[in-house]
Formats: structure tokens, C-alpha cells, sequence
């Protein structure tokens, strides 16, 4: 399976990645890259991850797309973020179904895709990941060698043939520190065998420190090299974002085949320039 992200981020001022699931993670930014998402998963109600929420669901709504914008936020910013999408001129009318859904609850999204959010600790006490997966049915190994026209004779009886399988696709943990990655749960292990995960890494180097950035609650690349190490991180795929704007392209990359490409298969990264970066994984 072959999944495709474009996205903007660079901490304090705009995030949002897109993906081929027409399904963005956060919305600080509306342009042409997320435009077709009718899915935003927001991750706490920072303005630089919900600023541009309201215009894209106005896009949406003026290009005439099909059915409404779902967006899918933590309780605790329900209110606040309802209360922003309800600021606008009379007569301007907004498509979209906004859905509170707590860490550990599941929430369909369309077809087969299912999230569950998961708790992440930042600033925003209310701050939350999402998990995004599969639905499938794969057949019961009692029936392996069963001819096909009997396997539809036999769901066609009324028989269960298949079981329901959880295939996890993207994790996407917003601000966080890494703290996140200590956490055992049924939902933290299936983050865990996500064919690609997304996570912050808004420091690398100079005189902010890993105990600094948990203050500021967010990551820095010395903490994920260590976590890393030590087993918490079972990830195969990994994008990195949220990056400081103090920090050049340069920098960062150096900083990447210093630390962290020997432990991770496949690094990725959404530098903090205003470009559009897009990247695909096979999983």
C-alpha cells in the first residue's frame, strides 16, 4: 500500500499534513496540498494547528465538494473550536460535522477508516494524537483451503467466514513531548506498528536542552535518539515536523545523519521553510 503526505510545519506558525486518505492532520494552513481532505483530525486548539480550519471548510463549501468537512477534536476543545467555526457573516454557510471523541474511543471516518485518538502531553491540556486505521476482513483460517463456491455458500448460510483484522496506517502525535512514547495501552501499541509515523521535533540543537523542551511541552531530537535506543519507539517509518524556525534546512539535516537516520528506516521531514513537502511510503 502506497501512502502519499504533503504539508506545511513549522512550530508557532502553521501546521498541516495531508494525505492520500483525504484525511489532514491539523489545520493551520488552508492551500491547493489539503484542499481535498473532507477529513481534519485536529490534535489541541493552538492557533497554529486550527487558524485555518473555517477557511477550508469555506473552500470546501464555495467549490461545491461533495458532502461536509468531519472534524474530529478532543472534549475539552469542542466548545472553543465550535465557538470559532460559528464566527462568521450571516449568510455564509459552513458544511461540516464537528465530532468530540475522547482518547481510547474509536470514531468511523468513511469506508473502511477508523482513528482513535490517544493522550499526548503539551501545553494545551487537552492535546491529542490520532491513530488512523484499516478495517478488514481476513478469512478465518479454518476456511483456508475451502474451494470458492463453497465460501459463498457457505456466507450466504449465514455462516462467519472472516474476522475483523485492525491494520494501523498513520499515527500523528501533534505537540507532545516524548513522554507519549513511554505509555503502554492497547492504542500505543498499535501506534507503534503504524506503517508510517508522524511526530514533532520542534528542537535539535543550541542552547535549548531536552529539559527545556519538556517544559515548553515538545520534543527534541536528543530525547527521540534516546527513546529510540531504549525500545519505546518500534517505529519503522517516521516523519519529523514542528521544527523551530532557528533552526536552517542545513541544520537540520545534519542533525539527521548525526542522530537519527541510523535508527530509523525511512526519516522524512517537514522543514520549517513555507514549502509544500510531499514524501510517499510504501507499507
Amino acid at each position: 500500500m502506497k501512502l502519499q503526505f504533503s504539508g506545511i510545519s513549522s512550530a508557532g506558525w502553521a501546521t498541516s499534513i495531508a494525505t492520500n486518505l483525504g484525511i489532514a492532520f491539523d489545520m493551520g494552513i488552508s492551500a491547493s496540498f489539503n484542499l481535498g481532505c473532507d477529513v481534519v483530525l485536529i490534535s489541541h486548539a493552538h492557533l497554529d494547528h486550527i487558524h485555518a480550519l473555517d477557511i477550508h471548510i469555506m473552500r470546501r463549501t464555495m467549490r461545491g465538494s461533495v458532502g461536509e468537512v468531519l472534524v474530529i477534536c478532543s472534549p475539552g476543545d469542542y466548545d472553543l473550536i465550535q465557538a470559532r467555526l460559528s464566527l462568521r457573516p450571516p449568510g455564509l454557510e459552513l458544511s461540516y460535522k464537528l465530532i468530540a471523541v475522547a482518547p481510547g474511543e474509536r470514531v468511523h471516518l468513511k469506508g473502511k477508516l477508523w482513528a482513535i485518538p490517544f493522550k499526548t502531553c503539551h501545553t494545551e491540556p487537552h492535546s491529542q494524537g490520532y491513530l488512523v486505521y484499516e478495517v478488514r476482513q481476513k478469512l478465518l483460517a479454518a476456511f483456508s483451503d475451502t474451494p470458492g463456491p463453497a465460501l459463498a455458500a457457505l456466507k450466504k448460510s449465514g455462516t462467519t467466514i472472516t474476522e475483523e483484522v485492525v491494520v494501523p496506517l498513520v499515527a500523528y502525535t501533534g505537540d507532545t513531548t516524548p513522554s507519549v512514547w513511554r505509555k503502554q495501552s492497547p492504542v500505543m501499541t498499535l501506534v507503534r506498528e503504524a506503517g508510517v509515523v508522524i511526530t514533532e521535533c520542534t528542537f535539535i540543537c543550541g542552547e535549548e536542552t531536552p529539559e527545556d523542551a519538556y517544559i515548553k511541552g515538545h520534543s527534541h531530537a536528543a530525547d527521540l535518539l534516546e527513546f529510540r535506543k531504549r525500545g519505546y519507539m518500534g517505529v519503522k517509518n517516521l516523519v519529523l515536523h514542528h521544527f523551530s524556525r532557528r533552526y536552517s534546512a542545513r541544520q537540520i539535516m545534519k542533525e539527521d545523519e548525526a542522530l537519527l537516520s541510523p535508527l530509523f528506516r525511512d526519516t522524512k521531514f517537514i522543514l520549517p521553510d513555507d514549502n509544500v513537502w510531499e514524501f510517499e511510503f510504501d507499507i
